[in-house]
C-alpha cells in the first residue's frame, strides 16, 4: 500500500477553514435569534409590526435616521414609514434634515398650507417621488391640527450664501445701506466666482448685522439666520473637515429650543448620525450623544447589493454595488440571515456573547453618501448605532 503524507500546512489550513466555517454558522444563527423582519415598505400600512420599537424610542429626545447612501429607494420609503409611526403614536413634531435651512422652509410652508407649491430652491433635500409622498402625508396630517400640534420641518445648515442672505435682508430692512448693498452683491454672485476678499468684507460687517438682528421683532429666528450666514462664511474662508458637523449640532439644538418640543427626528447620512468620531472629528451624532446621553438614538440603514443614484463626475447616475464577498465586512454576515430585510436592536443583541463580540469588532460597513468616492468604512457598529435597518437587495431612488 502506498502511503501519502499530507503537508502540515494543508492540514492546518483545512482545520482553520473548518473553524472559520463553524464560527460563521454560530454567528449567523445568533443573528437569526434577534433580528426582526421588515414586514412591509408601505408607509401607509398599520404599525403593528413596529410596536416593538415603542419602548426603545418613546423616551428619546432625538432619533436620528441615518442612510448609507443618499440615493436608495428602500431607505427613503422606510424612513417615511418610521416618521409616520413616530409622529402619530409617539408625539414627534419636529423633523430636521441635512439640507439648506432657507429652502427647507419652503417645504415647511407646503406641509403647513402656507403655499400650495411644492418646491425646494436649495441643496441637500432630495425632492423626489419618495419624499414628495412623505411631504404630502405630512400636509394631510397637519390639515386638521391646531397650530401647536402641527409637524414642522427644518434644514440644519445653509448651502451657499444666496438663500440665507435673502432671508437676512428680508428680516432686516433697517440695515445700513452700505451693509445691505454688500450683502446683495454676495447674494447675486455665483458661489464659484466668490473670492476670499469678498467674504472677508462680509466678516467685517457681521457685527453690524448681529447688532441689528438683536433688535428685530422675531430676534431668535433672525439671529439664527445671521448665525447660519456666519457659519457659511467661516466654511468658505477656513474650511476644516468636521466643522460642518459642529454647525449641524448647533443648529439641531436651536431647532429643539425654538420648536418648544423636546422631541426631534433627524434625517441625515449614517456618518453624521454615528456616535463616535468616525472621521477623526466629532460627528453630529457624537456631539448629540455627549449632550443628550441615553436620550439620543442613532439608527443606521445598510444594504448588501443594489443600484444607487449617485453623482459621478457631477452627473447623477445609477451605480450598481455587487454582493459583499469580504469576510471583513458586516454585510457578508447579514446577507446570510434568514430574513432578507430586517431590523436589529444592537443593545438587545449584545446580551448574546457572540453578537457582543461581533458588533464591537471593527469591520467594513457600507458608507457611500451622495458620490462614489467612498464605498465603505471600518467601524464597530456597537460604538455608533443603536438600531440597524438592513436591506439585502435595493433599488435606486426615483
Amino acid at each position: 500500500m502506498i502511503k501519502f503524507k499530507i503537508p502540515v500546512f494543508i492540514v492546518l489550513s483545512l482545520v482553520h477553514f473548518k473553524l472559520v466555517a463553524q464560527e460563521n454558522v454560530a454567528l449567523v444563527n445568533s443573528l437569526n435569534e434577534v433580528i426582526r423582519p421588515i414586514a412591509t415598505l408601505d408607509a401607509a400600512a398599520p404599525f403593528t409590526d413596529l410596536a416593538f420599537l415603542r419602548p426603545i424610542i418613546q423616551e428619546k429626545n432625538i432619533v436620528a435616521l441615518g442612510e448609507a447612501t443618499h440615493g436608495t429607494h428602500e431607505f427613503f420609503v422606510y424612513k417615511d414609514r418610521l416618521i409616520r409611526y413616530m409622529v402619530t403614536t409617539l408625539g414627534y413634531k419636529s423633523i430636521a434634515f441635512e439640507s439648506d435651512f432657507s429652502a427647507t422652509q419652503q417645504l415647511d410652508d407646503f406641509i403647513n398650507k402656507k403655499t400650495d407649491q411644492l418646491k425646494f430652491d436649495g441643496g441637500g433635500f432630495p425632492l423626489i417621488l419618495e419624499t414628495k409622498i412623505m411631504l404630502n402625508w405630512l400636509r394631510q396630517y397637519n390639515d386638521d391640527k391646531p397650530p401647536g400640534e402641527r409637524v414642522h420641518i427644518y434644514g440644519l445648515e445653509a448651502r451657499g450664501f444666496s438663500n440665507i442672505i435673502k432671508q437676512v435682508l428680508a428680516a432686516l430692512p433697517v440695515l445700513p445701506r452700505d451693509v445691505a448693498l454688500r450683502l446683495h452683491d454676495i447674494e447675486i454672485a455665483d458661489y464659484r466666482n466668490l473670492k476670499k476678499e469678498d467674504i472677508n468684507q462680509l466678516v467685517k460687517i457681521m457685527p453690524v448685522i448681529y447688532q441689528t438682528a438683536r433688535s428685530a421683532p422675531d430676534s431668535s429666528v433672525t439671529l439664527h439666520y445671521v448665525d447660519l450666514l456666519k457659519q457659511t462664511a467661516a466654511n468658505f474662508l477656513h474650511y476644516k473637515f468636521g466643522d460642518r458637523d459642529g454647525y449641524l449640532f448647533e443648529n439641531a439644538n436651536w431647532v429643539i429650543n425654538q420648536s418648544g418640543n423636546s422631541k426631534l427626528i433627524i434625517w441625515a447620512h449614517n456618518g453624521h448620525v454615528a456616535k463616535s468620531s468616525l472621521f477623526k472629528q466629532p460627528s453630529l451624532g457624537n456631539l448629540l450623544s455627549k449632550r443628550y446621553g441615553s436620550k439620543y438614538l442613532s439608527v443606521a440603514t445598510d444594504f448588501n447589493t443594489g443600484n444607487v443614484n449617485l453623482f459621478v463626475n457631477r452627473k447623477l447616475q445609477k451605480v450598481n454595488y455587487p454582493d459583499v464577498m469580504s469576510i471583513k465586512a458586516y454585510e457578508f454576515y447579514f446577507k446570510q440571515c434568514r430574513y432578507k430585510n430586517f431590523i436589529i436592536d444592537i443593545a438587545t443583541a449584545q446580551s448574546n456573547l457572540v453578537l457582543k463580540q461581533f458588533f464591537n469588532k471593527k469591520l467594513d460597513m457600507r458608507m457611500i453618501g451622495g458620490t462614489d468616492d467612498v464605498t465603505n468604512w471600518k467601524l464597530a457598529i456597537a460604538e455608533n448605532f443603536d438600531l440597524l435597518i438592513y436591506f439585502n437587495s435595493t433599488t435606486a431612488s426615483d
